[in-house]
């Protein structure tokens, strides 16, 4: 740092070509170009430049997260994609992460012999599909271990959904003669001698900084929530109230006191008022009503619906009873009419009257701009400026209340499950989609919303299969023949099916 100068090598198939002084600022820069140029096979595995470059982000978010009092700057194709400065843990994990992460960090710290463990975990309503935000860092070098990541989700039990996965960068401080790196040929995975321990640690920690941060939910069934004082005046002396009293106040003196006056009884306000005669009141005729516009017994239906658990619809049709899956059936009702406006290139959209910002990171800022014509066709309206997603128009049929929420999760689907099985982007972006708008299970639905949910399944092209190995209903036939409906928690056997239906699990 204190030389004049800096040195620039340039490598060349792992031999120095040139090695020089250069003018530059304090830092060092790698510039990297035909990576696999004399290894054919490697560059025959390697996928399409956005996933590739996903891979470069993630190794140099890792790398920044690591060491947050060096500043980090990665440039694409001249633009700059990451721009870190020297900061410390929590300012450069709100840099990573993005929007607004800083508000849903719980900071975890704990010394021991063993181990020490220091960082932050994610609160529990933002655990995700996806294991994206995990990072554990050990001596300030990156590792996956699954051992410990159940430590942290045996933590967060009964405070998340099941299929979800918390967040966390956490940073471990272990002996590094306990530690044997030389599992895997990338080292990012690692022994410790004392494994069990460092998972008994690390869950007790994590679980007691929820609790301490008022995190996990306290049962206390004397305490009167109304009592509890604004967030506003919480760490003040209460004030003892000053009281005003006039002592030269006297009610009976002139003008301040009247005596009630008496009004009498209610009848009273009718004497006087005549009778109207018969001559001057209006007679008006009219014809009777025989019937009604639009006929009731035409818009009810022979078609017997019944709701199971708020998930199943049984009804029937021409071939016999059917059990539908209601999340399943919406879903591949709104992926068909989203695929239908996107060829049609008609959109039902919603317009906004005042744009809606999101606040994105740079890895879904980038796959935003990547998605640009596919989330165009299919509804959205939106401008893209830096980290920030000025959202114009939604799709008809999405509320307003969800709109941030859905395009942050279709963005993560995105980056975490690339089309890989000849799929386009726009129908892995409508099943994305379809599955955050469709109905939840447990919704109850009304009979007319039974009915209609029937009637829009049946007018698709394809009504009985959401995706491979995933039916939408199943008919009288497959109740003999075992055939079930998955569904995320499991399968659902119909082996067993009695009466109006018991799935068995």
């Amino acid at each position: 740092q204190a030389a004049a100068e800096g040195i620039e090598c340039i490598i060349e198939g792992s031999e120095v070509v040139a090695q020089s002084p250069c003018v530059m600022q304090p830092g060092t820069v790698v510039s990297v170009k035909n990576l696999f140029y004399n290894i054919p096979a490697r560059r025959n595995f390697l996928k399409g430049d956005h996933v590739e470059l996903k891979h470069c982000i993630e190794e140099f978010q890792r790398v920044a997260l690591a060491h947050p009092q060096i500043g980090f700057k990665m440039i694409h194709q001249d633009n700059d994609l990451f721009h870190f400065t020297p900061a410390n843990v929590r300012q450069r994990i709100a840099a990573v992460l993005g929007g607004k992460a800083n508000e849903r960090l719980v900071p975890v710290e704990e010394n021991t012999e063993i181990v020490d463990i220091s960082g932050f975990v994610l609160k529990p309503e933002f655990a995700k599909k996806s294991r994206g935000d995990q990072y554990f860092f050990v001596n300030d070098r990156f590792i996956r271990s699954a051992y410990l990541n159940h430590a942290i989700s045996a933590a967060f039990e009964g405070m998340i959904r099941p299929g979800l996965h918390p967040g966390y960068v956490l940073f471990l401080k272990v002996d590094p003669a306990a530690i044997d790196i030389n599992i895997h040929p990338t080292k990012t995975e690692v022994k410790f001698e004392e494994e069990q321990s460092i998972y008994a640690v690390l869950r007790a920690c994590v679980k007691h900084s929820l609790g301490q941060f008022n995190i996990m939910p306290l049962l206390d069934f004397e305490r009167d929530s109304s009592m509890d004082p604004h967030y506003s005046l919480q760490g003040q002396t209460p004030k003892v109230p000053q009281i005003e009293v006039d002592a030269d106040f006297n009610p009976f003196a002139s003008g301040g006191y009247r005596p009630k006056q008496d009004l009498g009884s209610w009848s009273s306000l009718y004497v006087g008022l005549q009778a109207e005669e018969p001559g001057h009141s209006l007679e008006v005729e009219s014809q009777e009503v025989t019937g009604t516009l639009f006929e009731e017994d035409a818009q009810e239906s022979d078609q017997i619906t019944v709701q199971i658990q708020n998930k199943f619809i049984v009804t029937t049709i021409k071939q016999g009873l059917i059990v539908v899956h209601q999340n399943f059936a919406h879903q591949r009702i709104i992926y068909e009419r989203l695929l239908r406006t996107a060829t049609l290139q008609e959109p039902a959209s919603q317009q906004k009257l005042f744009a809606q910002h999101v606040e994105l990171n740079a890895l879904q800022a980038l796959c935003a701009e990547q998605l640009e014509e596919a989330l165009l066709s299919i509804g959205f309206d939106f401008e893209l400026e830096q980290n920030t997603l000025a959202l114009k128009a939604i799709p008809a049929g999405l509320s307003e209340d969800q709109a941030e929420k859905v395009v942050l999760a279709v963005l993560d689907d995105q980056m975490n499950d690339r089309p890989n099985e000849g799929f386009s982007s726009l129908d892995i972006l409508a099943r994305s989609l379809a599955a955050k708008m469709a109905i939840k299970s447990g919704q109850k639905l009304t009979v007319p919303e039974q009915r209609d949910l029937i009637n829009e399944l049946f007018a698709c092209k394809e009504p009985d299969r959401l995706r491979r190995r995933c039916r939408t209903f199943i008919d009288r036939k497959s109740f003999s023949s075992g055939r079930c409906i998955a569904d995320n928690a499991g399968r659902f056997c119909c082996a067993n099916f009695i009466g109006l239906g018991r799935f068995r699990k």
